[in-house]
Parts: C-alpha cells; structure tokens; sequence
C-alpha cells in the first residue's frame, strides 16, 4: 500500500480532527433523529411535510440558475475512484462525471487514500496511468467532475480522533476540500467566485462569523489560523492578521505567528467595518480583546 504522507499530511490530519470533534455531535443527533423517525413510521405515524416549513412551501421564489459546470447535466455518468476510472470517465464525453467513494467504491484504506490522490491529479490536469503498454492521459475536454463521500451512516474504522472512528462523510469531504479547495478557486459549485470577486463585506463577514463562532470554544487559535489558511487567498492580508492579532491579544504566548506586519490601527478599523457589516455586539467585544494587555 502506498504510504499516505502526502495526503495525510500533518495539517490535514489537525483539519480532520477538529471537523470530527466540531460536527461529529450534529451526525449523531441526525443518525438519532432519522432512527426515531423510521420508528414512528413503523407505528403508524404518515409522512408530512413540516409545519415550520410552511411559509418557504408557500412563498413567491425560485432558486437560482446552476452554475456554468453543471448547466448541461444531459449525460452523466457515475464511478469509483480509481486512477484509471477517473481518466477514462473524465475522458468519456459525457457532461459530468460523479465519482463515488460509497456505492461505487470499495472502501478499503488504501482505495480511500489513493482515491484522493487521483482527484487532485485530475484536478491538476497531472494524472497519468501506464497499464499494460498503454498510456491513460486526460483529454483537452473533459466531465465536470462530482464528488460523493461516503453516507452518514457509515464510519472511517482506520482513522480515529479521540479514540472513535471519525466520520466517514466528514473524512471523505473534508480531506477533499482540505486538498483541492485552492486547486478549485474561482471555478465550480456554488458561485463560481474567484478570491478577488468577493465583496469586502462578504470577507468581513465572513471573517466575523469565524472568529465569533471560534473564539469561545476549545482550541479557538488553532481553529481560526487553520481556517485563515484552508482559505488562503480569499481574504487580504489585513483579514489574516485580524485574525493573527486577536489571537495574539488572548495567548500571546501560546502560539507561534508573525505580527510584524500587522497594524493595530488597521485591526481597528477593521473591526468597526464588521460593525457596519451588522455585528456590533461582536465589534465591542473584538475590540476589548485587543486592548493592550498589561
């Protein structure tokens, strides 16, 4: 089996823990939730639609158009993750191709591995098999590719955080955005945004639904730094340091980070743009945070 360094990477696997320990509680509850669920069914109970979903049922709205990769959805095809399955259905004509680390997958370690390693290749336009005196290489035009991880009903045995087996949607999922999500930048499902097409605003808010999410629960530094560099790129260094400054302010000396480009004043003024972007609460508090420490 190849050995999974390069995909396994030390920074992955702090990714893929802290997504395990952030969400593996809301699987529980739905995997929980779903299981009473089928019971009532079983005693009788009819399915419905939700109460509290009326309005949405009832409102004046459509959903927005597809993006330009899957606009044409004609023909599409589905398969695992194989090297030579993943040239060969990227290759194929059809319009997209869904490539399935469940169903269509044997979910063994080393299909599990090697499956994300041919993904970034064929992102990168870099994959290549030599089978039998044959050459497998992509063509100029090829699938839009899917990916579909795992259910939530099953684990990742061979991976563990905290002594239990992680997730193995969020394994699949979250290794894969780990890896591809600057290969993917500006194309693709949802918007098709490119890091310089996002609004201030939207950076700002972005910035402050991280650190106001992160900052009151364990690990918040690591979390925040972790998630300023899955998204490098998509917010301007003054962003970074933001989140480099607040770290600093409540454990200057638990954590390693350059601050000697970082601008007090610009942090300010940041933070008073976060209150004009509509959190004001989270501005007075950002702003106490980094008052001086004596």
């Amino acid at each position: 089996m190849t050995a999974p360094d390069d995909v396994l990477t030390p920074a992955a696997v702090e990714f893929l823990h802290l997504l395990q320990r952030e969400l593996g509680s809301g699987r529980e509850e739905i995997l929980a939730a779903r299981a009473a669920r089928a019971q009532r069914l079983r005693d009788g109970e009819l399915p419905d639609f939700l109460e509290e979903t009326r309005s949405v049922r009832e409102g004046d709205w459509r959903v927005p158009p597809a993006p330009a990769d899957l606009a044409d959805r004609r023909v599409e095809i589905t398969g695992p993750t194989d090297r030579k399955m993943v040239i060969n259905a990227l290759n194929c004509g059809a319009k997209v191709f869904m490539t399935d680390f469940e169903d269509a997958n044997s979910p063994t370690w080393e299909n599990m591995i090697d499956g994300q390693r041919n993904l970034s290749d064929a992102i990168d336009r870099t994959i290549r098999l030599e089978q039998n005196d044959k050459v497998y290489e992509l063509n100029d035009e090829v699938a839009t590719l899917l990916v579909r991880p795992r259910g939530w009903h099953m684990l990742e045995r061979h991976f563990e955080v905290d002594g239990a087996p992680m997730s193995a949607s969020l394994f699949d999922f979250g290794l894969y955005l780990f890896r591809n999500h600057e290969r993917l930048n500006g194309t693709g499902y949802p918007r098709a945004l490119a890091a310089a097409q996002i609004s201030l605003p939207g950076q700002m808010v972005a910035c402050a639904e991280l650190l106001a999410g992160l900052l009151h629960k364990p690990n918040a530094l690591q979390r925040a730094d972790l998630a300023m560099k899955i998204v490098g790129g998509e917010h301007p260094r003054s962003v970074a340091g933001l989140v480099a400054a607040t770290a600093r302010t409540l454990r200057p000396d638990a954590y390693e980070i350059d601050y000697s480009t970082i601008d007090r004043d610009e942090v300010l003024r940041l933070s008073q743009r976060l209150a004009s972007a509509g959190s004001v609460t989270f501005e007075k508090s950002l702003t106490a945070l980094l008052k001086p420490i004596n």
